[in-house]
């Protein structure tokens, strides 16, 4: 076990977070997550053990201390429920990670990370056990623990602001350190340098047209920018639903923080989730302000904001040189070809496995479909995707449909989507991460909160978000 510069720090957020219980201490847990390269401790087999792993880890021994009942916890995984498909995934990949690459070792390539001197990069190796099996077995049981411990202590707390106050939390945390990574180039040295200390490649150097790529206290600019599509989904949902110029201003903030993150798939990825959203939401125009302004907005400035690119592109050349880099030649690029060749491999290695998959761990792909069916098979593939299905379909029914709780779990699924969405053009492997586990734990607790207190809720006022002063508009 390695020590580092963040250990103190690690230290003394579990101590608050085994204080403060699951559900005071969720902020704390939300705080961890803009805060990607920051290291708990070094572990020799595992990897780095992040703040976030940390926090989870806390939250699990909270349990023991605040007295959950074991009883809810099996509740969250029954079947019927997201946890059921969820903890089978887990149960799949566990065994597939530890069987499948000595099945099918030699029988199928696979691309691994290896070692050219000091770089690292992707290369093709006959399939085999490697520490990366354990390993991403790990980091996706902190995932489930996550989800599960989350789902659990809200279904019985249905504290949404709670909730919402992590979110605001981890989004002023994310502006902080985005804002002290820019000013970085200006200062001439890194201030989070001492907050990234995770035992990966820093990649804070690169540079299109002359200008910096941001990446917060992230390690580099694609997990930053995925991190950031999931806070867009959030607070363009709350935004929708709630009268707010708090969550206005957070929406804006981070629609800038996303442009500028120049990670071609982030913007691929808002305007495609964008796009989904004004879809879904066209039977609230005549009812919802935000709904109508949404829609005025897309029918004026999407004509003008393509009319101005397009002359900027022809007379401007530093538009036209980063389009060109960032979306126009990006498939042509090296990095497009070599990405389209890791999902074409791991689509052979899901075909040369018979539909089994090679083992969670065992490859590294650009696609989180592509990916899953290489590693997990057939059967995680689609246990994977029953749990998908079951969290964006919960819904509010009835009295609870218009209450905050349900407009805090629908922005939650909102977030779940837009990374969901980016990970299926950028996820090098199955797991999608704490933050979106953390989320959609969240929704899928507070929408079983609603269903099993719609009765007592008929009863009682909505208080409303503590966050902002405003009303909450009706979840329809």
């Amino acid at each position: 076990m390695q020590f580092v510069a963040s250990t103190p720090l690690a230290m003394l957020l579990c101590a608050a977070i085994l204080w403060l219980g699951p559900v005071r201490g969720v902020w704390l847990l939300f705080l961890t997550m803009p805060l990607g390269s920051s290291a708990a401790f070094n572990l020799a087999g595992l990897g780095t053990i992040t703040l976030t792993d940390a926090a989870v880890l806390s939250m699990c021994l909270s349990l023991l201390v605040h007295r959950v009942r074991l009883a809810s916890v099996l509740g969250t995984l029954t079947p019927g429920q997201p946890g059921f498909a969820l903890i089978l995934t887990l149960l799949v990949a566990t065994l597939g990670a530890v069987f499948l690459p000595r099945i099918f070792a030699g029988d199928t390539e696979v691309f691994v990370i290896g070692r050219q001197g000091r770089a690292a990069e992707l290369m093709l190796n006959p399939l085999g056990p490697v520490s990366s099996n354990p390993g991403q077995v790990f980091r996706l049981t902190i995932s489930v623990a996550a989800f599960v411990l989350l789902a659990t202590v809200f279904r019985r707390s249905g504290d949404s602001r709670a909730v919402l106050r992590a979110v605001v939390a981890a989004s002023l945390l994310h502006v902080a350190v985005s804002l002290a990574d820019l000013a970085s180039g200006v200062l001439g040295r890194d201030p989070l340098a001492m907050l990234r200390t995770g035992f990966v490649n820093v990649l804070d150097n690169q540079v299109i047209l002359g200008m910096r790529r941001l990446i917060g206290a992230f390690s580099e600019p694609s997990s930053y920018a995925y991190y950031t599509v999931g806070l867009f989904g959030f607070w363009l949902r709350y935004w929708f639903g709630a009268r707010s110029a708090g969550a206005a201003a957070m929406l804006l903030v981070v629609i800038v923080l996303l442009a500028r993150s120049t990670s071609s798939a982030a913007w691929l990825t808002a305007t495609a989730f964008l796009a989904l959203f004004a879809v879904l939401q066209i039977h609230r125009v005549g009812r919802n302000p935000r709904a109508a302004l949404l829609y005025v907005s897309l029918v004026c400035l999407v004509p003008a904001a393509a009319a101005t690119i397009a002359l900027a592109y022809s007379f401007v050349p530093l538009v036209s040189g980063l389009l060109d880099q960032l979306v126009f030649g990006k498939l042509e690029t090296r990095s497009g070809v070599e990405r389209m060749t890791w999902n074409l491999q791991a689509l052979r290695n899901f075909a040369e496995t018979y539909g089994l998959g090679a083992g969670m761990g065992s490859l590294r792909g650009s696609g989180w479909l592509f990916v899953t069916l290489g590693s997990l098979g057939t059967l995680g593939t689609g246990l994977y995707l029953w749990f998908l299905y079951s969290v964006f379909l919960a819904r509010p029914a009835g009295v609870a449909a218009g209450g905050h709780q349900a407009l805090v779990a629908a922005s939650l699924q909102s977030g779940c989507a837009a990374i969901l969405l980016q990970a299926c053009l950028t996820k090098p492997y199955p797991n999608l991460e704490t933050p979106f586990f953390a989320m959609a734990g969240l929704a899928v607790g507070l929408l079983r909160y609603l269903a099993l207190n719609a009765g007592a809720r008929a009863q009682m006022p909505d208080p409303g978000p503590p966050v902002w002063r405003g009303e909450v508009g009706a979840v329809r």
